[in-house]
């Protein structure tokens, strides 16, 4: 039985409509975080640079300022007064007096004020007076002081010592020197010692470097028993 043979067709299926809500857009979030990062990054290091310049000019600053004069306050009476001081290590002052006999001023360290030169602070002072008669040097020491340039004075506080050899030792809290004229005023409690006695008194002043010597207000004089004995 013969089979009629018709020509084969081949049928293509049309293709099916996308769905009308399907995006077809490829996903661009991973790129968009990654750009975020790229840009937060160059920002990052812009800050840093802009930090490590302002540091560098900051530090310069502060170079400057350590090397410019020492800045101190005062108060007086409760208002802040602001001034530049000069700070001198192991300075001396020397000069001659009315008789032109030498003395010089020296201190561990010292400071002045540029709002007034003429005066000096000093620390752990020392001063050295020369007799005109005998050639002797009487010492001066005390734990501070105001030198006065212009009066050529000297203001002596806390202990105050005046040593003139072989003849006496004198110790106080206070006193004021008039280089000039060489002599020495206090109204503290001294205690002098001599080689036949001590005296305590309330105040001193002494002349020509201290061959002279008056004592005021309660002066009392202690004399050794071995003096009191030998006077008998």
């Amino acid at each position: 039985m013969d089979i009629a043979r018709r020509p084969a067709s081949l049928r293509i299926p049309t293709p099916a409509p996308a769905p009308e809500n399907l995006n077809l857009t490829v996903p661009t979030r991973r790129r968009s975080r990654h750009r975020d990062y790229t840009k937060f990054i160059s920002l990052g290091c812009v800050v840093v640079g802009v930090g490590l310049v302002a540091w560098f000019f900051i530090q310069a600053g502060m170079f400057e300022e350590a090397a410019a004069p020492v800045q101190s306050s005062k108060s007086a009476k409760g208002a802040q007064i602001s001034s530049k001081e000069s700070v001198m290590l192991a300075p001396v002052f020397t000069g001659f007096d009315k008789n032109n006999q030498p003395y010089s001023v020296s201190a561990k360290s010292a400071r002045r004020d540029e709002a007034k030169p003429d005066v000096v602070f000093l620390n752990e002072v020392k001063g050295e007076l020369k007799l005109r008669k005998s050639g002797d040097l009487v010492l001066i020491t005390a734990d501070k002081g105001t030198y006065t340039s212009d009066a050529k004075k000297l203001d002596l506080t806390g202990t105050v010592r005046m040593i003139s050899t072989g003849k006496y030792s004198a110790k106080t809290d206070a006193a004021k020197v008039n280089l000039p004229n060489k002599s020495l005023r206090s109204e503290t409690p001294v205690n002098v010692v001599f080689s036949s006695g001590i005296i305590d008194a309330n105040g001193v002043e002494l002349w020509d470097a201290g061959e002279r010597i008056l004592f005021f207000n309660g002066v009392r004089l202690h004399i050794p028993e071995q003096d009191k004995k030998g006077s008998q």
